[in-house]
């Protein structure tokens, strides 16, 4: 996805209601929902792991990465996946307040284990709460408290700037780093002139292979997921 290409949008017809940060949230072992009347929004969900596991392997190059920025904290999924590869920075961006209290009690634990022993001590997990990455991208690194990473993963909900994630390639991610995203196409994917073009592969994750059978829910109903991958 080099810059000024966009990033495939989904060719459903789900839209996501606004004022989402403004939600008040539901969460549940496997699933953070919110209601908006009769319908019911899931945000994130449990059978999404196998997919989180598979692209916190490849987006750390299997723990080559020194620094990871995570845009979306959701249920914690990819959070705990990343960290198994113990990267010595890790920063999360995560907009909603009521998932930000359990993005920090996360890096709080991290930190803490991290404190105990002398070949940890400088890893660290960073929380950057109630904040939209598309604002914090705009700012210098000195003004967001953000840099260059060795690695982007990011899953955001309600998100209409995630197109714009390609003016940023070359400030945010690191020479040689890799990026992938929560892709919403479900039923193709570009075709390989379109993708060399911009610079993208897609994996194919089947859900059935991990003995998971698609739930019920608005954004994604198939078995198949591509995942992107990106390499600057």
């Amino acid at each position: 996805m080099p810059e000024g290409k966009k990033i495939e949008k989904a060719d459903h017809k789900f839209e996501y209601k606004p004022g989402y940060k403004e939600k008040e949230l539901n969460f549940s072992k496997n699933k953070i929902s919110f209601s908006d009347g009769l319908e019911t929004f899931n945000i994130m969900m449990e059978w999404e792991t196998p997919i989180m596991k598979r692209s916190a392997e490849w987006v750390t190059n299997d723990g080559k990465a020194e620094s990871v920025l995570e845009i979306g904290f959701g249920m914690g999924i990819a959070a705990g996946l990343i960290q198994k590869y113990s990267p010595d920075i890790h920063t999360i961006v995560e907009l909603h307040p009521e998932i930000v209290i359990r993005a920090q009690a996360f890096a709080n634990t991290q930190n803490k284990l991290f404190s105990q022993k002398k070949s940890t001590a400088h890893k660290k997990v960073e929380i950057i709460g109630g904040k939209d990455w598309y604002g914090e991208f705009q700012k210098t690194f000195e003004e967001s408290k953000l840099r260059q990473y060795h690695a982007v993963f990011i899953d955001t909900y309600n998100d209409n700037n995630l197109d714009k994630i390609k003016d940023y390639i070359t400030k945010i991610l690191a020479p040689k780093g890799r990026m992938t995203w929560w892709n919403p196409m479900q039923d193709s994917i570009p075709d390989e002139k379109t993708q060399k073009k911009r610079g993208l592969t897609y994996e194919r994750i089947k859900m059935s292979d991990h003995g998971i059978l698609v739930p019920s829910n608005k954004y994604h109903t198939t078995d198949t997921y591509w995942m992107p991958k990106y390499e600057r």
